[in-house]
């Protein structure tokens, strides 16, 4: 391979996934999770797993038609994505953390004389409680929020998949159909050339009693 081809196929690779292109990979590695998200580690498994990811990339290509992707690329990307959604779940439980951590510091923080008596508190308790519930209940929603978009997407994937599968099976069974009608037209255009020569066997035979015929009055 010259160096300007493979400076071509470093730059296709380098090429970052569309939105379409993510949902694919998530379509096809859900069907392989059994195998992909197995926590055993010996060297069998290790196998199956790199095969899964062989045949994830054919379907994946087979179904994109666009820019080809490895297995590597795509496992590392599946490996992203499930990085990506790891850290939006730790960086809202160091929301609450630190919320709560701020909460706490804002009601026990000294003045500059040191006193008890001198402790400064820009809010009141029940009203620092009740921002705190605020906070924690907005934290609640876009968790709630975000899983129920998580869930629209998958329910988005599985209903491509199965209208996928729906055109692929009436792509078979019409092509099914074309196979029998034109089954039909060879049966019936065989029939239609055997009834000829039939015919013409049968006339040739016809034929062959009238010269016989002739042949015997001439001999009279």
């Amino acid at each position: 391979m010259d160096k300007e081809s493979a400076q071509k196929k470093k730059r296709e690779r380098a090429v970052n996934f569309t939105e379409l292109e993510i949902r694919h990979l998530v379509d096809v590695a859900i069907k392989y999770s059994k195998i992909i998200e197995n926590k055993q580690t010996d060297g069998a498994m290790w196998k199956e797993k790199d095969k899964a990811w062989a045949e994830i990339a054919v379907e994946f290509n087979a179904i994109t038609g666009g820019i080809h992707r490895t297995a590597k690329v795509l496992r590392l990307k599946y490996d992203g994505i499930k990085r990506g959604l790891k850290q939006k779940q730790t960086k809202n439980k160091l929301e609450k953390k630190l919320l709560q951590f701020m909460t706490l510091s804002v009601h026990g923080l000294p003045a500059a004389g040191g006193n008890d008596s001198d402790i400064i508190l820009p809010y009141s308790l029940t009203d620092s409680r009740k921002e705190l519930l605020q906070l924690q209940t907005q934290i609640a929603e876009h968790e709630v929020l975000q899983k129920q978009e998580f869930a629209d997407m998958q329910k988005k994937i599985l209903l491509d998949r199965d209208q996928r599968e729906q055109l692929q099976h009436d792509m078979i069974m019409k092509n099914l159909n074309l196979q029998q009608q034109l089954l039909l037209d060879t049966n019936e255009r065989q029939q239609k050339e055997h009834d000829l020569h039939v015919q013409w066997m049968l006339l040739k035979i016809e034929n062959e009693k009238a010269d016989l015929l002739i042949k015997e009055k001439q001999l009279q």
